[in-house]
């Protein structure tokens, strides 16, 4: 029986390259047409080259990985849905936060250079609803 060893912990500098990378690609995959996108132009990033985004990604977070585990596409995949998933929940606590207060001081809530990366990334109604 062979025993599988787990993969370390996400390094701050991987979640680092991670949010950098996917908030540098972002506006090209949920752009809206204008001079600099085209449909074409989108079109053909959605269709042909995502697959070079996303191994872009990896890349960027194995350069970084101090450990000699390579993050495959799927872990990197995964890991972007949980980041994206928990900083949500993190920037909306404080904004419910905000408005109980009624004008008295905002709690402090401090966020990590990667999950300011991340809250770039996501719409005003991806974090409070519509």
């Amino acid at each position: 029986m062979e025993v599988t060893k787990r993969k370390p912990n996400w390094s701050e500098s991987e979640l680092f390259a991670l949010s950098a990378t996917v908030n540098s690609t972002i506006d090209i995959i949920r752009g809206q047409f204008g001079p600099s996108l085209t449909s074409h132009d989108k079109t053909v990033i959605q269709f042909k080259s995502l697959i070079i985004f996303i191994i872009c990604i990896m890349y960027s977070v194995n350069a970084v990985n101090a450990s000699s585990v390579i993050r495959s596409v799927a872990d990197c995949k995964k890991k972007w849905q949980d980041v994206k998933s928990v900083t949500k929940k993190k920037e909306a606590t404080r904004v419910t936060e905000t408005r109980v207060t009624e004008g008295g001081p905002t709690p402090v809530c401090s966020f990590k250079p990667w999950e300011t990366n991340v809250l770039q990334c996501l719409t005003r109604t991806q974090v409070e609803g519509i």
